[in-house]
């Protein structure tokens, strides 16, 4: 496997519009994470967050945290629902845009690994922190 930075959108990776039409499968929680998995035409992706994110809908925001477990049960509404579009800023903050106008934005952390979205044949996009993504890829 080998690191690729992730500099600017010109770059061919990472190409998350490989989410774009994904269901999402499963919704998940672990003792300081969540996550959800999308089923994809290209297989099966995992994004698995630790630090707290922003949830949008029409006017409304809130902030979900997995380390709150209960704060976190908005996000069971994703279940079966599609993804209209992703995008990754420069500095790792990933919008995740969900029907319904439902928005989720996680931002970088400057000491900490904010989030990792797993895929097939080794893909793996890590958000660092103080720094832009890096995306792995088996070669």
């Amino acid at each position: 496997m080998s690191a690729v930075p992730c500099l600017d959108s010109r770059s061919s990776e990472p190409d998350l519009s490989r989410l774009n039409g994904a269901v999402i499968t499963q919704v998940f929680l672990h003792e300081h994470a969540a996550g959800l998995v999308f089923e994809t035409g290209q297989g099966v992706y995992e994004w698995y967050v630790e630090e707290p994110l922003l949830l949008r809908s029409g006017d409304s925001t809130s902030w979900l945290n997995p380390k709150v477990p209960t704060s976190m049960a908005p996000m069971l509404s994703f279940l079966h629902r599609r993804v209209e579009a992703t995008s990754l800023d420069d500095d790792g903050t990933l919008r995740v845009n969900v029907q319904s106008g439902i928005e989720l934005v996680c931002r970088p952390h400057p000491t900490r690994e904010v989030w990792q979205l797993t895929g097939p044949r080794g893909f793996l996009l890590v958000c660092m922190p103080s720094s832009s993504p890096v995306v792995w890829t088996e070669r």
